[in-house]
């Protein structure tokens, strides 16, 4: 795969390593391999390099906003939840206490 990118580019040529981080901009463009390497002639393997890094970077952001949100939801969810808990157990004491205090008398 490699020796076939070098190939069809006409100014540069770039390693493994290289065309391994730009695939996921190639699938994510969708282009033919001979538009993608002329891209890549033009605007040079550095810069796309750090189009590919920003892009990453703005994935992890999302992934991590997402948890947060998430988080965030679930928190007052067991909040609600642990008022709704205490709710209930204060009506099940109270008619467990009276039941006790009828069976007494």
């Amino acid at each position: 795969m490699l020796n076939e990118v070098n190939e069809r580019l006409k100014d540069t040529t770039i390693t493994e390593n290289e065309l391994s981080d730009l695939s996921v901009l190639y699938i994510l463009l969708d282009l033919e391999k001979d538009d993608f390497c002329k891209i890549i002639d033009s605007v040079g393997v550095e810069k796309l390099l750090s189009k590919q890094r920003r892009y990453d970077f703005l994935l992890r952001a999302n992934d991590e906003l997402i948890a947060k949100e998430k988080y965030l939801k679930a928190r007052e969810r067991l909040d609600y939840l642990e008022r709704e808990k205490s709710e209930l157990d204060a009506i099940v004491n109270t008619y467990v206490l009276h039941q006790k205090m009828n069976l007494s008398l």
